[in-house]
């Protein structure tokens, strides 16, 4: 598999590189391909952290956003700091989870909000 898209590894890190330069950063290539051999591609999460109040996240348990009806985030972003394995199953799980917490809220109050456990 890496080899067959030895050129596509090349030509992002390549732009990597290019980024770096142009923000006045560091590049560091993949560190773990270089250390096993193994291809390794993270899962962005922790963007919408979720959390008990406003105060410490942008979502509830359930995906509903702090202070904005109606509105779900149901992705990796919610969790709060990587898990370490591929997130897939997670974020699924959590994803049926909010579902059924979402609609039974949504027959009995006809809208989605999120709960403020503080």
């Amino acid at each position: 598999y890496v080899a067959s898209n030895r050129a596509y590894y090349a030509y992002v890190e390549k732009l990597g590189r290019l980024a770096a330069d142009a923000a006045d950063a560091y590049f560091l290539p993949n560190v773990l391909y270089s250390l096993t051999g193994r291809m390794e591609i993270p899962h962005n999460q922790g963007g919408v952290p979720m959390g008990r109040s406003v105060e410490d996240g942008v979502v509830d348990h359930a995906g509903r956003v702090f202070g904005v009806p109606n509105l779900l985030v149901l992705d990796g972003s919610t969790i709060p700091v990587s898990i370490g394995p591929n997130p897939a199953l997670t974020i699924a799980a959590l994803s049926e989870r909010a579902m059924q917490i979402v609609v039974a809220q949504l027959e009995s109050t006809g809208k989605i909000g999120a709960e403020d456990a503080r």
